[in-house]
């Protein structure tokens, strides 16, 4: 345990530590360059942090497949920093430069929508629907939310599609808690839809504050 709070910790601070030496202490999601290097940054982090875990469980474990070891580690520290770093990031920048009324109230009422939505999709049960279903409900409003609002709005956006998820595969419920399909193959699907939700949002988000920024300029 103490080891693997170390590995945890280190893993951030060494993914903090190649942002700012990149980006500099005013790093903010709002170009796909920076988007990129923070998908990087993330990644190499999450590599040694599963590395390390990796060496820790051998000692423990000898018999231990370490390469299902060090991707099952490497994904979760991945999926972890992707979907809730960029939160982080977008409220500490709101907290110095505070997002007008206007901007709050929309950004509120998109991401109340986007959660009731989430549930209630997730939720169906299986089905030819549950392809095709959730793709055309919520990439609307998450459109609405990257189109109209700050990057931090974006952020919580993907955390919000990302917690649904992984409620639904904890809890077996909707298309990611059916039986029928096999407990390994449901939560790489889940991470799958998870990464690339996250950073589709993360890229339109970038391209929208470009633009405003290109406008205003």
């Amino acid at each position: 345990a103490g080891v693997f709070g170390f590995v945890n910790a280190g893993q951030s601070l060494l993914t903090a530590w190649l942002i700012e030496r990149a980006f500099g202490r005013e790093f903010r999601l709002e170009s796909v360059p920076n988007v990129l290097g923070f998908l990087v940054a993330g990644a190499i982090g999450a590599a040694g942090a599963a590395a390390c875990a990796d060496l820790a469980v051998s000692f423990v474990e000898p018999a231990a497949p370490l390469v299902d070891v060090w991707r099952l580690w490497f994904a979760s520290c991945l999926l972890g920093v992707i979907t809730l770093a960029p939160l982080l990031i977008g409220i500490d920048d709101s907290l110095r430069d505070p997002p007008p009324r206007r901007e709050l109230i929309e950004g509120a009422a998109s991401l109340a929508t986007l959660a009731a939505l989430s549930v209630f999709v997730l939720s169906l049960p299986p089905g030819f629907w549950a392809t095709a279903l959730p793709v055309a409900i919520l990439f609307p409003v998450l459109l609405w939310v990257v189109a109209r609002c700050r990057p931090v709005f974006a952020a919580a956006a993907a955390s919000v599609v990302a917690l649904a998820v992984i409620w639904s595969t904890t809890f077996d419920v909707g298309h990611f808690g059916d039986p029928s399909v096999p407990l390994a193959d449901r939560i790489l699907a889940a991470q799958t839809v998870v990464l690339v939700g996250a950073l589709l949002v993360f890229v339109l988000a970038a391209l929208f504050a470009e633009r405003r920024r290109s406008v205003a300029a």
